[in-house]
């Protein structure tokens, strides 16, 4: 177990908003990582199912990837029971 803590970015639904996500989240948290003192940082993208099997959710998450190669990104799929209007 690691003595280091770990901040972690959850980003919901948003994967292929490209500049948004891109702007707001993956460049903040380069950023962050490299003051230093700073923990590690990792960003989750929690993803619907049907969202998250799809070619193109890979490929974004590859976009990302490559804004920040030293970093750690994850596309985590989830089934919602709650219904279609629940967003998953």
């Amino acid at each position: 177990m690691s003595t280091h803590p770990e901040c972690i970015h959850v980003v919901q639904g948003e994967i292929r908003d490209g500049g948004v996500v891109q702007a707001m989240v993956v460049a903040r948290t380069r950023a962050l990582a490299r003051l230093p003192g700073m923990p590690r940082f990792r960003i989750l993208f929690l993803e619907p199912w049907g969202t998250a099997r799809l070619p193109a959710a890979r490929e974004a998450l590859a976009a990302h990837r490559a804004l920040w190669p030293e970093g750690r990104m994850d596309l985590v799929p989830f089934v919602s029971r709650m219904g279609a209007g629940a967003g998953g």
